[in-house]
């Protein structure tokens, strides 16, 4: 389990088209219910990004395709810990609907 806060900030290029290229970026911390290394912490960093697609469907409703990369690090080569450092990441696609308000 984990718990974060994470600030990221999302770019629309090309805003008076229907379809929007879209790209990410986030940093933030994070809080694991146990440390995943022995002596390690159960606080993490947290690094977000990504880029994709938004296409409008009608005047509020869009359709949006995102690649996600996401990774988490215990801080070990920042001096936060003596151990390993531990950098687990994922790659996800995701599908969403949007309603703009």
């Amino acid at each position: 389990h984990k718990i974060a806060l994470v600030g990221v900030r999302r770019w629309i290029f090309l805003p008076d088209y229907r379809v929007r290229p879209t790209a990410h970026l986030g940093f933030g911390m994070s809080l694991v219910h146990e440390p995943i290394l022995e002596r390690g912490t159960i606080w993490a960093f947290d690094i977000v990004g990504g880029v994709g697609l938004e296409a409008d469907l009608k005047e509020r409703w869009c359709l949006m395709a995102d690649v996600r990369w996401e990774h988490f690090s215990n801080g070990g080569d920042m001096g936060l810990t003596s151990a390993r450092v531990i950098g687990p990441e994922s790659i996800n696609l995701v599908l969403s609907l949007r309603y703009r308000y």
